[in-house]
């Protein structure tokens, strides 16, 4: 439940955004997410590329990895998908 004016207006702003879907049919608001995980991760990050790292998605990658430890596996998922990206490309 909503208890305050700031959390009821942030609420808003993601309605009004498309982040948030509220169904008011019952007494009690119920909110949703617009997207899917993925979706909203992808629209988060090109946000971010786009204000804080001018664009630039290896610098933002660059920060991503030097920020915190990667463990193996991660490496190797993020190694897989460059490969496929080269592929890709070709």
């Amino acid at each position: 439940m909503i208890e305050n004016r700031r959390d009821l207006r942030r609420f808003s702003l993601t309605i009004y955004e498309g982040w948030l879907h509220r169904d008011d049919s019952q007494h009690a608001h119920v909110y949703s997410a617009a997207f899917s995980r993925q979706t909203t991760q992808r629209r988060i990050v090109r946000d971010l590329m786009k204000t804080v790292f001018g664009g630039s998605a290896q610098q933002l990658v660059m920060q991503a990895l030097s920020a915190k430890r990667s463990t193996p596996s991660e490496l190797r998922e993020i190694r897989e998908l460059l490969d496929k990206l080269e592929r890709d490309q070709r």
